[in-house]
């Protein structure tokens, strides 16, 4: 078995990426041509005379200004900016994470939430409201919301793959694939996480297999950068992949440790066998390591099974590995699983560790 190849006959006519810039262009542009222009019905709040926005929050980090930043161009742009009606942003107890309220009265708006990112989805909704009634009126009743799906995670849309003909990884070059604007439209839309996909062994230095993370400083730094940008729009960043690892992207750096080598797959692949003591060993230093590096990660996402190999049970239910081979291959997967998620978690107790 030799690592697949791939042949795309389009690859040199591809149209030009103009979404690219369409994403990079501002959430708010214009107000619809009907904005406005019928009267409010008895049962809504008119908003015509414009809107204060009073912030009584606390935010010392400043995660919402770019949600009020947002907020206050989109009550621009449908010219109800400043004016008598004040649309209060409070602190109140909610029942989880995200949750909030908005409460429209004749004379006053409160939103009310119990952190940053009930807030931000508050003032989102509170746009989508007007517009779906094609102007400045809210219902005269409270508007009380909580998140369906915890954790709702994209990708990039135009980062890298690491295929074949380019090979890319967006860690590895100095492209900006999260403009501003991609991550304020990111947030309207309910994302609250983005995948990052990398290597570990590029990512990574290790002192079980030292021949990792040769160049991981740059790397980590983008991350880091990465991280910090997603932040300001309440996305967090995972770091995705195919790991502990395998021979399959490098054959000849771990046959120089076959003592961490396990299950067989094909002619001349091996999985990276956490059954020994190295292996276990390595795997939780390079989640530790990664918690250490990048602090504000969101989590990790492993593809566990059915892509690529990355220890003894992840290729199917047979499991070949001499010393993984006596368990049943849901309990080496288990134990996989854990491996990984303690070093992470000895960093980092509340990160997401998520199973593919």
């Amino acid at each position: 078995m030799k690592l697949l190849e791939y042949v795309d006959p389009f690859f040199d006519r591809q149209p030009p990426l103009e979404f690219i810039n369409e994403l990079k262009e501002p959430v708010h542009i214009s107000a619809p041509e009907n904005w406005g222009r019928r009267n409010a019905e008895k049962d809504e709040a008119d908003l015509r005379g414009g809107v204060k926005v009073v912030k009584e929050f606390e935010d010392p980090d400043g995660l919402l200004d770019t949600a009020y930043a947002d907020f206050q161009r989109f009550l621009s742009i449908h010219d109800i900016e400043g004016g008598s009606y004040p649309v209060r942003i409070v602190f109140a107890p909610t029942e989880c994470f995200e949750a909030y309220t908005i409460a429209a009265g004749p004379t006053e708006c409160v939103i009310s939430a119990a952190d940053t990112e009930g807030i931000r989805r508050a003032l989102v909704y509170f746009e989508d409201e007007m517009l779906r009634r094609d102007g400045p009126y809210l219902p005269l009743k409270p508007i009380s919301r909580k998140p369906f799906i915890k954790r709702r995670i994209t990708r990039c849309f135009f980062s890298p793959t690491n295929r074949p003909p380019k090979n890319g990884e967006e860690l590895a070059d100095d492209i900006d694939y999260y403009p501003e604007e991609y991550l304020n439209r990111l947030a309207h839309e309910g994302i609250n996480g983005v995948w990052i996909y990398t290597l570990f062994r590029d990512l990574l230095p290790s002192t079980i297999i030292p021949e990792y993370g040769k160049d991981y400083r740059r790397r980590i730094d983008k991350l880091n950068r990465t991280i910090e940008k997603c932040k300001r729009y309440g996305i967090k960043v995972f770091v995705f992949g195919v790991e502990p690892g395998s021979t399959y992207w490098n054959p000849e750096l771990l046959k120089s440790h076959r003592d961490m080598l396990g299950s067989k797959w094909a002619e001349e692949y091996y999985a990276l066998c956490l059954g020994t003591e190295k292996g276990a060993a390595f795997a939780e230093e390079a989640t530790r390591t990664l918690f250490t590096l990048a602090p504000d990660l969101g989590g990790l996402i492993s593809i566990t099974v059915g892509e690529s190999c990355s220890h003894c049970a992840s290729n199917g239910p047979e499991v070949n590995c001499p010393i993984c081979g006596k368990k049943h291959a849901n309990e080496v997967l288990a134990e996989a699983e854990s491996i990984l998620a303690r070093g992470m978690h000895s960093v980092k107790p509340d990160a997401e560790f998520i199973s593919w």
